[in-house]
């Protein structure tokens, strides 16, 4: 919660605030500090605690996480030797940090082991760099896994990334369900025989489905950013003017 500060900080700011000792204090002074603090205390504590909340960033699941359960993106080995790696492209709907994503995935031969969820920048139209990976268990009779990621990458709504995945024991074989809402997109893979270490095969095709999670800064609620602005300008106003209510 980067440029929050913090509610204890505020909770030290002292009662007098240059205003002179406390014998040469007008009640009126005391009382004008005490609330000024007590304001800025209150507005910092509504703003932080909801500094960030959790949302979708990206989804292109059906109502009640519907997919095309018939079709699917080859992940892993296949008869012919490869090994496949693959990809959708997106743009979040929202910018945040990432923290979880949800794909329908299923096993089909080969070791049981789990599968590495992946999310890369776009690098000219094809996948860059990695941002974010997620270890994610599957199961023979399929169905839709989530995965974790750690350390918080930062997905802005501006920009284009790539979400898939790819197997941790070369010899397991799974299938990544396709969207049923008709979303289109660049698809990439990797590990296709005849494909050189690294090289993408690139198409326009209906897209892995999937869903990412995240956190969103929050706006302030206007009251909440009165309430700190009031408590500001009370501050200020007693250093600009420290002895106005002295008789």
């Amino acid at each position: 919660m980067g440029g929050v500060v913090p509610v204890d900080a505020l909770t030290r700011l002292p009662y007098h605030i240059d205003i002179g000792s406390s014998s040469d204090i007008h009640p009126a002074e005391h009382a004008m500090a005490f609330y000024a603090r007590r304001l800025l205390v209150a507005a910092a504590f509504a703003i932080t605690s909801a500094a960030t909340h959790a949302t979708v960033l990206y989804d292109n699941f059906g109502p009640g996480m519907a997919h095309d359960t018939q079709n699917a993106w080859i992940v892993g080995h296949t008869v012919d030797g490869g090994n496949y790696a693959t990809y959708s492209s997106f743009f979040p709907t929202l910018s945040g940090l990432l923290s979880s994503a949800a794909a329908p995935v299923t096993w089909g031969a080969g070791a049981l082991a789990p599968v590495r969820f992946e999310v890369f920048t776009d690098d000219g139209g094809r996948p860059g760099d990695v941002i974010a990976q997620a270890l994610v268990g599957i199961s023979a009779n399929g169905g839709i896994v989530t995965g974790t990621f750690q350390g918080g990458a930062s997905l802005s709504s501006q920009s284009r990334y790539w979400f898939g995945m790819s197997t941790t024991d070369p010899s397991t074989y799974a299938s990544w369900h396709l969207n049923a809402v008709g979303a289109l997109g660049q698809h990439a893979f990797t590990g296709a025989l005849g494909l050189a270490p690294g090289e993408w095969f690139l198409q326009e095709a209906t897209l892995g489905a999937f869903r990412l999670d995240g956190q969103v800064a929050a706006i302030p609620e206007p009251s909440n950013a009165l309430l700190l602005a009031l408590g500001f300008l009370l501050l200020a106003f007693k250093r600009r003017f420290p002895g106005m209510s002295r008789t």
